[in-house]
């Protein structure tokens, strides 16, 4: 497809269309995802680990992480893996030192290391 780029190929096929609907966080407060993450002892937060929850139990979480990765979301907790962690990622994949596909693979892998230290069951990811 001349005149689209790879980033624009992942989300506008048909794999992402109406993933938001599919999503365990769909019918959940939104103020669990934006909450701050950690506390005053760099601990996560209750809240935070409310989202985290939501995140390893979702269908849709790579999905999630593409949307978070190429658009770029630049607040909350989505697809397990906070703002501060993507935008560590994005700045290596906008330097061209990884695709967005290696990109969209290290934040799985972030947010996997991170649902690994708070002992949270993951979901096979779609």
């Amino acid at each position: 497809m001349a005149g689209r780029s790879a980033v624009d190929r992942i989300l506008k096929g048909p794999i992402l269309d109406g993933w938001h609907d599919r999503a365990a966080c769909a019918n959940k407060p939104t103020s669990w995802f934006y909450a701050d993450i950690k506390d005053d002892n760099n601990q996560i937060t209750p809240i935070a680990r409310k989202a985290l929850v939501q995140c390893f139990a979702c269908p849709v979480r790579r999905h999630c992480l593409t949307h978070a990765i190429t658009y770029p979301e630049r607040w909350g907790i989505w697809g397990g893996v906070t703002e501060h962690q993507r935008r560590r990622i994005r700045s290596a994949m906008l330097a061209g030192d990884i695709t967005p596909a290696q990109a969209i693979e290290a934040a799985v892998d972030v947010g996997n290391e991170t649902g690994d230290k708070l002992g949270l069951r993951r979901r096979r990811t779609a």
